[in-house]
């Protein structure tokens, strides 16, 4: 079995962090750019994927990711100096994902919109532990189906494959694919077959026992 996490909102708590240093890095680089209101609004909700619609938006040249990927990484690793409490672990997921290490014939998997350099370091500050090897970024793609198909095919285990996330972007992009999806947090509360509050209690571990067909137990 092969169980794929999103990281912002799925197991770090992070968003609003994110939001204010990434508009704030995009406007550092490209001067006082028209920013879209809610991320939903951009095509593909990914870092890649907002800074190209972004250029496109508003008339300018695409191949200023490296520019605003470094001045990201910049913003969020000042932001955590001086605020540390605004990225925490969602709750129960570093537990979660030990016992899930722990089991037979899982594959563990990581793909994030986000770029790989701000992912890390949130995941570390959080204290999640994770296998750099299995992060898949927007460094990638600026897709979110690109990324996810990426990161099953580095992780490359056998069996059905599940994708937990926080978003109607990972909803979608997790129906495309024809993958199990488990969603989490507020966001899509109500809107998908299987969710979970956080990582806390018996739900998260039902979900795969069922998704398995019993194989798998936490």
């Amino acid at each position: 079995m092969n169980i794929i996490f999103d990281v912002d909102g799925t197991l770090v708590q992070s968003y609003r962090l994110d939001t204010a240093c990434f508009i704030a890095a995009v406007r550092d680089v490209l001067g006082e750019v028209r920013v879209r209101p809610d991320w939903n609004d951009y095509v593909h909700v990914t870092d890649a994927g907002i800074l190209r619609e972004i250029c496109a938006d508003n008339s300018l040249p695409q191949g200023s990711a490296v520019e605003v990927r470094t001045c990201f990484a910049e913003h969020v690793t000042a932001h955590l100096s001086a605020h540390p409490e605004d990225c925490q672990e969602l709750p129960g997921a570093g537990a979660m994902l030990g016992r899930l290490a722990a089991q037979a014939g899982v594959g563990i998997g990581f793909a994030t919109g986000g770029w790989a350099v701000t992912a890390a370091a949130k995941l570390a500050h959080a204290g999640i532990a994770f296998d750099r090897a299995a992060l898949f970024s927007s460094d990638i793609a600026h897709e979110r189906i690109e990324i996810m198909r990426a990161c099953l095919a580095g992780i490359g285990g056998p069996g059905p494959v599940v994708y937990v996330g926080d978003g109607e972007w990972d909803m979608a992009a997790t129906g495309a694919l024809g993958w199990q999806f488990i969603g989490i947090g507020p966001r899509v509360r109500g809107k998908c077959e299987r969710w979970i509050a956080d990582f806390h209690g018996p739900a998260f571990g039902g979900h795969l026992s069922d998704l398995s067909g019993g194989a798998l137990s936490l």
